[in-house]
């Protein structure tokens, strides 16, 4: 069955990125909304929005590429991620932290964390920071990755209910490799799950197994020990063709972090 919903999930993610319409509308119509920021700063307001949709289309068209086996996918790919960070921390240093959706935040963190995009450490920052009441009942992703973000800093994380089936992973954290392997590859068949009518439900976020690759960031830097987790997410070419060049500079999340960087 996952097998079968992988392929399936494949073939989606394929089609959309053809589609020119998706091309024109999350692609040239946000780059030209954002140009229209940039030239006049009073229009901030179209910003956030405008960087998510455009991340998510560079992310998903960028895995299209690597899905059909070139590996330079992963430099559009990677700028999408730069976007979503962007539009995330724009949302937030004008307008604070209650006009920042949870699960937006935890993609973006988790891509980036999982990645390896620069300024991801800031994402991690921020939804340790986020109240808790600003996480809802449906926020059981976010909450995760704010654990693994607390795991990564030394610090002990809330064992909560609200958790979902990701309480099963910081139950098992100190278990040994099999029983961990196995737990994981239970938290990639909730994500399958929730590809539904679900947080991975986008075709940007419904292939890449970015929970499992951040776990494995965090335990590997914590020099914790790591075993191979046999799922059909794991297998596709987005796990078998690696970025072949260094983290791509995108301008537009530059210039966006330049609107409301902090003046010194």
């Amino acid at each position: 069955m996952s097998l079968t919903r992988v392929a399936s999930l494949t073939r989606a993610l394929l089609a959309w990125a053809s589609q020119p319409g998706n091309e024109r509308f999350y692609g040239h119509d946000q780059e030209t909304v954002l140009h229209g920021v940039l030239e006049d700063p009073e229009r901030q307001g179209q910003a956030p929005a405008a960087a998510w949709l455009l991340g998510t289309w560079r992310l998903a068209s960028g895995q299209a590429m690597v899905l059909q086996g070139d590996a330079m996918g992963w430099d559009v790919a990677r700028s999408g991620i730069s976007m979503l960070r962007a539009s995330i921390t724009h949302r937030w240093r004008r307008q604070g932290p209650d006009a920042v959706s949870p699960l937006q935040l935890a993609h973006a963190a988790l891509l980036g964390g999982a990645l390896g995009e620069p300024q991801e450490a800031l994402l991690g920052e921020m939804l340790m920071e986020m109240p808790e009441n600003l996480f809802g009942p449906q926020d059981q992703l976010p909450l995760f990755v704010r654990s693994l973000y607390l795991l990564r800093e030394g610090r002990r994380p809330r064992f909560s209910p609200r958790l979902g089936p990701y309480m099963a992973v910081l139950h098992a954290w100190d278990s040994d490799r099999l029983h961990f392997s196995r737990v994981m590859e239970e938290i990639l068949e909730h994500h399958l799950e929730r590809t539904q009518r679900g947080e991975f439900a986008e075709p940007a976020f419904s292939l890449l197994p970015s929970e499992v690759l951040m776990t494995k960031v965090v335990r590997t830097e914590l020099g914790m020990q790591w075993t191979k987790v046999e799922h059909p997410l794991m297998f596709t070419n987005l796990m078998a063709l690696q970025p072949r060049t260094p983290w791509p500079r995108e301008p537009l999340a530059v210039a966006l972090g330049q609107l409301t960087a902090p003046r010194r």
